[in-house]
């Protein structure tokens, strides 16, 4: 079957007195043939698909496909909390089981997002708990999540198997409390990097011995908890996990930390070694010691360990079935030879910058080309780099013809890098990874050139997501990459010399599916985000002028409403349903000035804007009428997206599905 309608062939949506309608409501007259089928018959074919693309296929065909489609998906993946209404999501699916939601845009990461900015889970929680009384699992990336809402959600979804939260914010181990005392099938508890929560004690971690000693994964690292409370009840705790096989702490002892493994009666196959080590023992002994656990892992998270670079090296060398590995910078290229040597396996690899005061080594091409030479199984690479040469690209392109994410930054710590621009890099890497879907670089002045931007587009033509940092030149390096890469949907640009005419020309010309932008610096103007609004029906900007940045999605609901004033809403309303005087002054000023963020906004909220809301209005305000939907014959065909309130495509996730392939995918 064919992947799902892209946004640019869906039935276009109008604003009609505040509320969405299909602006085509006429249905083809073809009969659908498919079904003359008894309804046991299609329900059970749809639950024997198993491939993502097929079934989101299938779910386009007609009206009751459509409805099989809601009545049989078991989990679900929401790339962005303000695309659709909790309600819409309720209303569609009635049987989810597991559900992924993603909040605050990568920006907010690297602190580039403005304070406040949103990703609430409130109503989010609220809505799926209520809907969904046998959820097993739910998963929050980059939310601000309260300890009313965890407390909401113990007390409806008691069966809840998995809670990850992962980079969110806004709890305390009160809310953690209300989880683990009443989800006592609990298997996974993952908080890791929720570096804001509030330990204001309580019994929450003792209280997993009196699950039912099934938790097969505990992820605390970098969660802002009280480290001796955790060193001394973990180990306590750790006696009854008999079924634990993912472990991953923060500041543990080495020792004490495999002593709690112990006690585990399954293969240990991910560990997070947030450890140091509390005796001045010899590396290779030490790492001997642990040689035999260490050999059957296959996930090793080594970013939060305080372990000296050598200790981690020596680690890493009995490592020889690891299949995915993240660690930092401080290795250096040495631990990449190591690394080479030693995880012929490896698929994944991501290597962060070491920002600590003790950081002594860097990473250069020559550890690159070691990983490269020696992992050729690899289909995730991700670097932060002090020096990169084309060299190291075109090894890349020569040895990992599996690679379908690969992403660069070039740190400002060595102002000697040579051999800039890139752009031969560019092009090998991207004749020789054929199903390369991903890829970032991220550099300095000079890295890119329009020509290397330009091989992006003539050799990338299957990309699907490109970020780019301090690359190119002029708007010819971006109209090159426009004219090849027409499969791009998403797109995030930092500090590229891109004026907001060919921003907003690639966009709404070459690039049709494209369903997320964010851009920070030259083009990222107001003018941009009324163009895309105007052109593009269901997409949404939001302009935040202090920080001279936009951020562009489809919503199949109303604008959010919890925006903070440094944030602008673009938002297109048709000139019959604005207000006489203010439809004529937009005529012929399609272009708003860069400026203040609320200067725009006095020109242009009645057709354009909303800014920001009253603590009175709901978060999420969805679209509860019943002509929400078109009114139509089940029995015929649809080319399009049957329903207007939800938008199939494919995932930005990262990396592996998270609950397993049959996941739908809203934007």
């Amino acid at each position: 079957m064919s992947e799902v309608a892209s946004w640019g062939d869906s039935p276009q949506l109008s604003n009609k007195k505040g509320k969405n309608r299909l602006a085509n409501e006429s249905t083809p007259s073809t009969e659908c043939k498919f079904n003359l089928l008894p309804e046991p018959i299609i329900e059970s074919i749809f639950n024997r698909v198993e491939a993502r693309g097929d079934r989101n296929a299938m779910s386009q065909v007609c009206k009751l496909w459509q409805k099989m489609d809601g009545m049989t998906r078991k989990n679900i993946y929401i790339s962005n909390c303000y695309s659709i209404a909790p309600s819409d999501v309720s209303r569609r699916f009635k049987s989810l089981q597991k559900i992924k939601i993603k909040g605050k845009p990568r920006a907010y990461e690297f602190g580039l997002l403005v304070e406040r900015w949103g990703g609430h889970a409130g109503p989010w929680i609220g809505e799926m708990s209520r809907a969904y009384p046998e959820l097993l699992g739910l998963s929050m990336r980059r939310m601000d999540v309260t300890d009313n809402d965890l407390r909401i959600l113990a007390s409806r979804c008691p069966k809840l198997q998995k809670l990850k939260l992962h980079k969110c914010c806004g709890f305390s181990t009160g809310g953690l409390e209300h989880i683990t005392r009443s989800c006592r099938t609990l298997r996974v508890l993952d908080i890791e990097e929720s570096d804001d929560i509030e330990d204001t004690g309580g019994p929450w971690l003792e209280l997993l011995e009196n699950s039912d000693g099934r938790l097969e994964s505990l992820n605390i690292a970098s969660a802002g908890l009280e480290e001796e409370n955790i060193k001394e009840v973990l180990p306590v705790v750790g006696r009854s996990l008999k079924c634990i096989s993912s472990l991953k702490v923060s500041d543990m002892e080495l020792g004490s930390f495999f002593k709690i493994l112990d006690n585990s009666n399954v293969p240990v196959v991910e560990l997070g070694l947030g450890c140091y080590c509390s005796s001045p023992e010899d590396p290779k002994e030490l790492a001997s010691s642990f040689a035999l656990r260490l050999s059957k892992v296959k996930v090793l998270d080594l970013k939060f360990a305080t372990l000296n670079a050598e200790i981690q090296i020596e680690l890493l060398r009995h490592c020889s079935s690891l299949e995915e590995l993240e660690l930092r910078s401080a290795v250096g290229d040495r631990g990449m030879q190591v690394i080479g040597e030693t995880c012929k396996q490896l698929k994944r690899i991501r290597v962060d910058q070491d920002t600590s005061e003790y950081m002594t080594d860097y990473i250069t091409q020559k550890g690159m080309i070691a990983i490269c030479e020696g992992c050729r199984e690899l289909d995730f690479l991700v670097m932060y780099l002090s020096d990169v040469n084309n060299e190291a690209l075109a090894a890349v392109g020569r040895c990992l013809p599996k690679l379908t994410d690969f992403r660069i930054v070039l740190l400002e710590v060595r102002n000697d890098v040579k051999d800039l621009p890139l752009d031969e890099g560019v092009r090998l890497l991207l004749q020789g990874c054929p199903i390369l879907t991903r890829f970032s670089v991220y550099l300095r002045q000079g890295g890119l050139s329009d020509k290397g931007v330009g091989y992006i587009g003539q050799f990338g033509t299957k990309l699907k997501w490109v970020l780019l940092g301090c690359s190119g030149e002029t708007d010819k390096g971006l109209r090159l990459m426009a004219e090849g890469c027409r499969q791009l949907e998403r797109l995030e640009l930092r500090c590229c010399p891109f004026t907001e005419l060919q921003l907003a020309s690639s966009i709404l010309n070459s690039w049709r599916h494209l369903k997320y932008l964010w851009v920070q610096g030259v083009g990222a103007t107001s003018g941009l985000g009324v163009d895309l609004v105007t052109h593009k029906s269901g997409f949404l900007v939001e302009f935040m002028g202090e920080t001279q940045q936009i951020l562009g999605y489809y919503s199949a609901t109303r604008p959010r409403t919890d925006n903070p004033r440094s944030v602008c809403l673009i938002n297109y309303v048709p000139p019959e349903d604005r207000p006489e005087a203010d439809a004529k002054g937009f005529q012929g000023n399609t272009h708003a000035s860069q400026g203040d963020a609320h200067s725009f906004y006095s020109d242009y909220a009645d057709g354009y804007v909303r800014n920001s809301c009253s603590e009175a209005e709901a978060f999420y305000p969805g679209f509860n009428e019943n002509n929400l939907y078109p009114d139509a014959d089940e029995n015929a065909f649809y080319t399009g997206v049957v329903d207007a309130g939800l938008y199939l495509g494919v995932g930005d996730s990262c990396g592996y599905p998270e609950f397993g392939e049959d996941e739908a995918f809203i934007y």
